[in-house]
């Protein structure tokens, strides 16, 4: 059988091949693995052959049973959702791979980030539902902000509040400048193309600093959390959110991803251990482990 320690152990190897850093004995032990791996596959669809029932499909359908009615039934609904759910990844990825989710560029990023902004939407209210009361006339820092659809949430929940965005493509910045045109023009957003490494804000600025779907693309994520606290106001909060982090249950879609685009994912532990050592407190590291989400909260001191 193989367990998800045996699956995680191929996938490290796998890994290694493709960097040509694996040894004779790893390559040995590949081998053996990979074809327990078949025959494990081999016997789970024997399983499931044995359980299917074969409608004759010269028989006219009048003449089906009502148990082989139900059986095309369900098996043609089964199929069609599957179809559904694999072209909606496949053409999900092809989207990023054209719009490059690392730094966003031109009509391809253009659209990529727009449906960000849809997509993102759910997971960027429950991130922010983690941040407290700010006081009056605060200022609000948005760290990779894409589309800019998260700007507007911080727009609309902190009416007082004067928002920030940064964001090192350039095409990210058009875009949240035309979603967000009234509020540029009335001082109540202020954008900057930039990066999270060299943060282009005065000390003690910000009362919150959030970044949803970023973090995995930081040039240097421990550094970069120090700079962003360098930046935060005494009392200030930093939400991290995503819907990936680092752990087993990593689906077989955003295993792609990560690989595909080389992302950076922490585990909990990580994050934990990365704003201790910024200097923050009240630090609360909360999952959501069936959507594959990650919010990670700390104040500073």
């Amino acid at each position: 059988m193989i367990d998800d320690d045996k699956v995680k152990r191929i996938n490290e190897l796998a890994k290694k091949k493709k960097e040509g850093t694996i040894t004779d004995e790893e390559m040995e032990e590949r081998k053996g693995l990979h074809r327990e791996y078949v025959d494990a596959v081999k016997h789970s669809l024997r399983g499931h052959l044995e359980n299917i029932t074969i409608v004759d499909a010269m028989k006219p359908e009048e003449e089906w049973t009502e148990e082989e009615k139900a059986h095309a039934a369900q098996l043609s609904t089964k199929l069609q959702r599957e179809f559904e759910q694999q072209n909606s990844a496949d053409e999900q990825m092809r989207e990023n791979i054209e719009g490059n989710p690392r730094k966003p560029e031109g009509e391809s990023g253009r659209k990529m980030i727009e449906r960000m902004n849809r997509s993102h939407q759910e997971v960027t209210d429950w991130v922010l539902d983690m941040a407290g009361h700010l006081p009056e006339k605060s200022n609000v820092l948005d760290v990779g902000f894409g589309g800019g659809a998260a700007l507007q949430n911080l727009s609309k929940r902190y009416p007082d509040a004067t928002v920030y965005g940064i964001d090192y493509s350039q095409t990210a910045v058009e875009t949240a400048l035309e979603l967000n045109r009234e509020e540029v023009i009335e001082g109540r957003i202020r954008l900057h193309e930039g990066s999270v490494s060299d943060l282009p804000y005065g000390d003690n600025m910000f009362s919150l600093v959030i970044s949803i779907e970023s973090y995995f693309f930081w040039p240097n994520f421990e550094e970069d959390v120090k700079g962003i606290v360098r930046v935060m106001a005494p009392e200030g909060e930093l939400i991290i959110g995503a819907e990936m982090y680092q752990h087993e249950g990593l689906s077989d879609f955003d295993q792609r991803v990560v690989e595909k685009f080389n992302l950076s994912l922490r585990t909990p532990e990580q994050f934990k251990k990365a704003y201790e050592e910024a200097g923050l407190t009240d630090i609360n590291i909360v999952t959501d482990e069936e959507k594959g989400w990650i919010a990670a909260y700390g104040k500073k001191k």
